[in-house]
């Protein structure tokens, strides 16, 4: 494993000379960003080989899922497929935090996302990639600009889903959603989750405009809802990766980014 480190170059580089960095074959795993602008029009960097610059850490002792009260969370025909890896042991001792994102927020770096043999995973969410459940309707009725009648931010909205009464409690989960327009979405945390209502409250906040009965989210971030291959999970507490992997998967390279910028 090789590590570089290419800050502060303009302490390093001559300022009226053509400087060239060859970076031989191989994988350069990268503790901090590499940062270019126009005063580096003079370098050039360039590979001898096949060469990865890789923002993330490679992952070591991954195996079956042996805690029962863990197995016991996921639906029953996948608790014989679903792989761990300790974190902590790993040397990652700092995770990318989910954050709130999207329309009229802050650019932020992104959660910790998982690659195993260098495709994408995808992080745990119901219903799955690509798919959503409407807003059935809201807690607090408020009039908008456009004299409509819609829901508000703070009292939070309604869905028809029997799904989440599966869910143990956590205070890390997510929803991702159109919450009233469909140019306008964001991810929030979810702040309360009554599945016997059948209600979320989001946190601060909270999403965009209001809350429209028909328009669309999903949840993330849910150990239970690691049902199908390319599913990822990450237990902020005991920094414990979970994931399921594609059926033609080796597992020969786990990676989990790590950089916070």
């Amino acid at each position: 494993m090789k590590t570089i480190y290419l800050s502060n170059l303009d302490e390093k580089l001559p300022e009226k000379e053509d400087v060239t960095i060859v970076l031989k074959e191989g994988d350069y795993y990268l503790e901090r960003p590499v940062k270019l602008d126009g005063s580096h029009r003079k370098l050039a960097i360039k590979a001898e080989g096949k060469v990865r610059l890789i923002g993330g850490k490679r992952l070591e002792g991954i195996e079956k899922v042996k805690d029962e009260s863990i197995l016991g969370r996921f639906d029953d025909g996948v608790r014989d497929k679903v792989l761990q890896c300790d974190l902590a042991r790993n040397g990652v001792n700092m995770l990318r935090p989910f954050s709130s994102r999207g329309f009229g927020r802050p650019v932020t770096p992104s959660h910790n996302e998982l690659f195993v043999d260098t495709v994408p995973y995808n992080v745990s969410q119901y219903p799955k990639k690509g798919k959503y459940m409407p807003i059935t309707g809201y807690l607090k009725e408020v009039i908008n600009e456009w004299d409509e009648k819609v829901g508000s931010l703070e009292a939070g909205f309604g869905y028809d889903s029997e799904r989440p009464k599966r869910w143990k409690p956590s205070t890390n989960i997510w929803v991702h959603g159109y919450w009233c327009w469909d140019w306008a979405n964001s991810y929030e945390r979810v702040a309360e989750l009554d599945a016997g209502n059948m209600t979320v409250k989001t946190a601060p906040p909270h999403g965009n405009y209001a809350f429209k009965v028909g328009q669309r989210f999903c949840f993330l971030n849910i150990l239970e809802e690691v049902t199908e291959p390319g599913d990822y999970y990450i237990d902020a507490e005991i920094r414990m990766l979970y994931f399921y992997p594609l059926d033609d998967a080796k597992c020969e390279e786990v990676i989990i980014s790590v950089m916070d910028e």
